[in-house]
């Protein structure tokens, strides 16, 4: 059902380990989203209030700290809001970056 709103390709990024020289290793893989520039004020868990500027739709599971390429430009996921349907099943995740 939501497969049909997510019809663009992104790359995503997530961290695999960390090297000899203790610096990030990632893997990629592209995914199906719904990638949308907005702009918007986001309260973290926190208290710490973030300046969003792009919202990712997925059905695949994201997290926090992955790294989304869209448009030529890398975006780092701030926080991630779990979709559920009526029954509580997680359906799909939504990404402030």
């Amino acid at each position: 059902m939501l497969d049909v709103y997510l019809n663009q390709t992104v790359t995503r990024k997530t961290r695999a380990s960390v090297n000899a020289y203790n610096e990030p290793t990632y893997t990629s893989s592209s995914i199906k989203a719904r990638f949308i520039y907005k702009r918007s004020l986001t309260r973290l868990a926190t208290g710490e209030e973030i300046t969003s500027n792009a919202i990712i739709y997925t059905l695949t599971a994201i997290e926090e700290g992955d790294t989304i390429t869209a448009d030529s430009k890398d975006w780092v996921i701030r926080f991630v809001y779990p979709w559920k349907n009526l029954s509580g099943t997680t359906i799909g995740y939504k990404g402030v970056m």
